[in-house]
């Protein structure tokens, strides 16, 4: 099971696990995930490039788990948003179609 976490008001994305449909390297499900979660680094690295986000963590470890994460400059935040939203619209439309493989948390609100 691929479990991914968005944490929108921490700008942060988690994803670990594996979709079980295939082997490893031949699963078009965790080939999917790997595209969204790809874009997602390459969006936040991008931005602290050009330093419209402070702290970025960009995590791709061994064992299959990603850690993507950054604090948007004021200015920027809006922009940034707009872009991993999108891309976690990807992710959730997986979790939809794909239930018993991946699932999909999206927080939205900030903490209280």
């Amino acid at each position: 099971m691929i479990s991914v976490e968005y944490d929108r008001p921490n700008c942060s994305l988690r994803v670990e696990g594996h979709a079980g449909l295939g082997k490893k390297g031949e699963d078009p499900l965790c080939a999917m995930v790997s595209i969204l979660t790809d874009s997602a680094a390459r969006i936040v690295a991008e931005c602290a490039y050009n330093d419209r986000v402070k702290n970025p963590v960009i995590d791709f470890s061994e064992d299959g788990k990603a850690v993507i994460s950054c604090v948007p400059t004021p200015k920027n935040r809006n922009g940034l948003m707009l872009q991993l939203d999108a891309l976690c619209v990807g992710f959730l439309t997986l979790a939809a179609e794909f239930p018993d493989n991946i699932t999909f948390t999206w927080n939205r609100h900030e903490n209280a």
